[in-house]
């Protein structure tokens, strides 16, 4: 199974958008459970742009309307990025 890191060459802004679209589709499909791991994760990240027209892609609303649907969700947020990264 493919991951959603994108192995394009960073450029500028566009990295994070790229890895935006595969996010949110796999996020909408999950039916059982969600494991979300990363350094850094913030619940104001939308996941399609722009933000002032897509309100319900923000993750915490996101999150909220799969758990309402009955999925588990497990977080870990890294404190340490150079233990998790060897």
């Amino acid at each position: 199974m493919g991951g959603l890191r994108n192995d394009r060459p960073r450029q500028g802004g566009h990295f994070h958008l790229g890895i935006a679209l595969p996010a949110r589709n796999t996020l909408i499909k999950v039916l059982t459970i969600l494991p979300l791991q990363d350094w850094w994760l913030t619940p104001e990240l939308y996941l399609r742009r722009p933000p002032a027209h897509y309100p319900e892609w923000r993750l915490d609303k996101l999150l909220k309307r799969k758990a309402e649907q009955g999925v588990k969700i497990y977080v870990v947020v890294y404190k340490e990025v150079r233990l998790s990264h060897p």
